[in-house]
């Protein structure tokens, strides 16, 4: 008797055991779970984790305790997640609404730039920081940061302006919108 209950205990925890594990696997890939990865571990637990499904049309599935929003994958193409200071929160939704309509990065950086020139566009003195993750799928996606220093150039930073995967460079330089990426891995 004492043997079928031992039987009886292997079989539940062999039964068990992947069933657990489908369940962790499956956590691991909800939208809340995806939009923190760009996070560094100590800043994920009091992020707000939001989704923009459309420009103007927000859910917030997750109320955060910190300084930090992070927006969730939407259904569009490929796979993207970003998480900024909340005094960022308006220029990412602008950078959104505008990259549907523009043509180019060009017209996207100077459509910003000019918003924020005019006021109609609040921007942070600068050393804000957006953490990425972007790629055709969450497995393949690749980090990187981008720390906003306005107007900055390659001559007031000594950063090249040339993109690379392997070293920080400055995007946009010389505008109200000039980052230094950061890429990781």
């Amino acid at each position: 008797m004492r043997n079928c209950y031992g039987k009886l205990l292997l079989l539940t925890v062999l039964t068990l055991t992947p069933l657990a594990a489908l369940g962790q696997e499956h956590a691991a890939d909800t939208p809340i779970t995806q939009a923190l990865l760009p996070l560094p571990d100590p800043l994920r637990h009091g992020a707000t984790v939001v989704l923009d499904s459309a420009p103007g049309k927000r859910t917030v599935l997750r109320k955060g305790t910190n300084q930090l929003i992070c927006r969730a994958d939407t259904s569009a193409p490929g796979f993207a997640v970003n998480c900024h200071h909340t005094d960022m929160d308006a220029f990412f939704t602008r950078f959104e609404q505008l990259a549907i309509t523009v043509k180019s990065e060009a017209e996207l950086r100077d459509a910003l730039g000019t918003e924020i020139k005019s006021g109609q566009l609040k921007m942070p003195v600068g050393g804000t920081v957006n953490y990425a993750l972007t790629g055709r799928s969450a497995h393949d996606a690749l980090p990187i940061m981008g720390i906003f220093v306005p107007n900055a150039t390659s001559e007031s930073t000594g950063l090249s302006i040339e993109p690379n995967n392997y070293r920080p460079w400055l995007m946009w330089a010389g505008t109200p919108v000039a980052h230094v990426m950061v890429p990781g891995k």
